[in-house]
Order: C-alpha cells, then sequence, then structure tokens
C-alpha cells in the first residue's frame, strides 16, 4: 500500500471528495433510523406533538401552569409567552378558541435550548401535580393522563394557589426528581390537552408530523444514495486509472530486462503479474475506498450518536470495542504470516 502511495498522489483530490462523500452517506445512514423512530414515538404515540411546551395556552391554562412553577419558572414562563387580547385571522385559524377567549403564544425567537427548559417545567408542573394529588411523592397513582379534560384541572386552581409554600416546594422537588424523558412524556400528555381546548385539529397534527418526517427520511435516502453512486463512479475511475499506469510501469520494466532475468522470470508469470495482480490491486484500491474509509467513519459517527443519545452505554461500547480489536489482533498474528 505505502507503494501504491505515489500512483495515488495524481487523484488526491478526487480521493478527498469521495472521503468527503461518505461522510454525507454515514450521516444519511445514521440519521434514518432516528426519523423511523421519530414516527412511532412522536407522530403515533404523541399525536405528532414534539414539545410538552405549547406553541399557544389559554389564558386559564397559563395561570394553572404558573400556579405549578417555581418563582424561577414562573419567571420564564413570562419571557417566553405574550398575551394575545387581540388575534390575528391566522391565529382564529389555528387556534379557534382565541376568537373568544385571551390566550398567550409562544415567542417565536425561542431557542432550542430555551425550548427544552420549557418542556421540563411544563413536565414538572404535571408531576408536582401528581405528587400533591398523592400525597406519596410522586407515584401518580389515583391521578390518570388518559382522555385529561384540562378544564376540570382549573377548577382546583384557586385550592392551589391556597396550598402553603413547604408543601408545594416539597412537591416541587419531588418532580424535579423525575427523569427528563418522562417529564417530556407526561408534559406532552398536558400539551395534548391545551391544544384541544384551543380548538386544534390533533389528527391534522399528528399527519402533518408523519408526512414531513416521511419527506424528510425520502430526501435523506434520496442524498445517500446519491452520495454513494458518486463514490462508486468515483472510486472506479480512481482504480482503473491507477491500473493503468501500474500496467504500462510494469510493462515499461520488463521491456528493460535483460536475457538472463527474462530466462528468470516465465512468460506466465510475466502476464499474471501484468494481468490478474495488477486487477486484484485495482479491486482493492477501488473496494478500499468504499470500505476502509467508510467503516471507520459510521463506526465513529455511531458511537457518537449513542453518546449523544444515552451516556450510560459507554461501557458497553468500550467492551465491544476492545473485543473486536482483540478478535482482530488475533486474526491478524495467524492470517498475516500465512499470507505472506
Amino acid at each position: 500500500m505505502i507503494r501504491l502511495k505515489k500512483y495515488l498522489k495524481p487523484f488526491i483530490f478526487t480521493l478527498l471528495l469521495s472521503i468527503g462523500l461518505l461522510f454525507v452517506q454515514a450521516q444519511a445512514d445514521l440519521n434514518l433510523p432516528n426519523y423511523m423512530s421519530n414516527i412511532v414515538t412522536v407522530g403515533i404515540q404523541q399525536n405528532g406533538i414534539t414539545h410538552a411546551s405549547p406553541e399557544a395556552i389559554s389564558a386559564n391554562g397559563f395561570d394553572f401552569i404558573r400556579t405549578l412553577a417555581t418563582n424561577q419558572q414562573k419567571m420564564i414562563l413570562d419571557g417566553a409567552y405574550t398575551l394575545v387580547t387581540d388575534p390575528s385571522a391566522e391565529q382564529i385559524k389555528k387556534y379557534p378558541f382565541a376568537q373568544t377567549n385571551d390566550i398567550y403564544v409562544l415567542d417565536t425567537t425561542i431557542t432550542k435550548d430555551q425550548r427544552a427548559i420549557l418542556d421540563k417545567i411544563y413536565g414538572q408542573s404535571v408531576w408536582t401535580l401528581i405528587s400533591l394529588n398523592t400525597g406519596t411523592g410522586g407515584s401518580g397513582g389515583s391521578m390518570s393522563m388518559d382522555n385529561l379534560d384540562i378544564t376540570k384541572l382549573y377548577l382546583f386552581t384557586p385550592q392551589l394557589k391556597m396550598i402553603p409554600e413547604l408543601v408545594l416546594g416539597a412537591a416541587q422537588t419531588t418532580s424535579g426528581a423525575v427523569s427528563e424523558t418522562l417529564l417530556k412524556q407526561t408534559g406532552v400528555v398536558l400539551a395534548k390537552a391545551f391544544y384541544t381546548e384551543l380548538g386544534v385539529d390533533i389528527d391534522k397534527m399528528q399527519m402533518d408530523y408523519i408526512f414531513s418526517t416521511g419527506f424528510m427520511m425520502l430526501l435523506i435516502t434520496l442524498i445517500g444514495a446519491l452520495a454513494l453512486i458518486t463514490v462508486v463512479y468515483l472510486s472506479s475511475k480512481i482504480g482503473a486509472a491507477l491500473s493503468r499506469n501500474l500496467r504500462k510501469d510494469i510493462f515499461n520494466k520488463v521491456e528493460t530486462f535483460s536475457n538472463e532475468e527474462f530466462d528468470h522470470f516465465a512468460s506466465s508469470s510475466l502476464i499474471t503479474r501484468t494481468t490478474n495482480d495488477v486487477t486484484q490491486v485495482q479491486m482493492l484500491v477501488t473496494m478500499g475506498i468504499r470500505i476502509f474509509f467508510y467503516a471507520p467513519i459510521l463506526a465513529v459517527g455511531g458511537v457518537y450518536m449513542i453518546l449523544k443519545t444515552n451516556v450510560s452505554m459507554v461501557w458497553i461500547i468500550a467492551l465491544a470495542v476492545g473485543l473486536l480489536i482483540a478478535m482482530i489482533g488475533v486474526i491478524f498474528s495467524v492470517a498475516v504470516p500465512k499470507f505472506k
């Protein structure tokens, strides 16, 4: 492979372009499972509702959430939502409830991190209510989240405001210990109830999310396929051009042989070196570009996405990689000497 370096030098730009396209293909392959997972979890299970924090909420709903929030959370909520008393035609179409009632609308300039904080606040509010309802620290035993009628919960807002700060604080502390995944799941149930109150077409929201996510999957698949086809084409071009140059140099070298050297090398051996052996090198380069570079890119990208999703799986990855390296080491130690 080191001797082939000079033959690869004229194609360095094409080689780098191929590696760049392999990154594109790896990104496509790694992201497709996430979109499929989103269709199931968000599109089907969550009715297309991606955030626990609704984009709009009734005035009663906003007051209800603020009652269950801490002082710091109340400040965040007040800064994120704007009271709308004179809604536009677009807002009325999207939220029919706003035609006769005041609503709070989420600020469009909210960042991704700020939205995540809001999602957590809504989730904690649910678990604070569950903790207050059960009095057992958040088991949620007597409070069902199925077919939640949010308007009935508003009846308890005056009573919630009268709860002693010590009791409310204990419930808020308990809700803060709940995992973020569970907070978001329960928060989404509450968000669905808020959207239903505003007259939002939940079924349309669900279908829009599924179709948009499915379209993204098709687009990513198309991009990945185009990247793969281009890499195959470029690697084939590199392999063919390299073998052409290699055959030319071998032929020129053979022409310089003396009669004694021709007697040492059989004609069949020279033909094999010029044809079959060069073809094997060509296949090595062609396949190697697509496999030797793609495998590490995919491996590193996969490990990164796993760590991004669940840090607790680090030890499994470390164990698997360690065992894989050990197996490869044993195979190489046995196979390489025999191959030589």
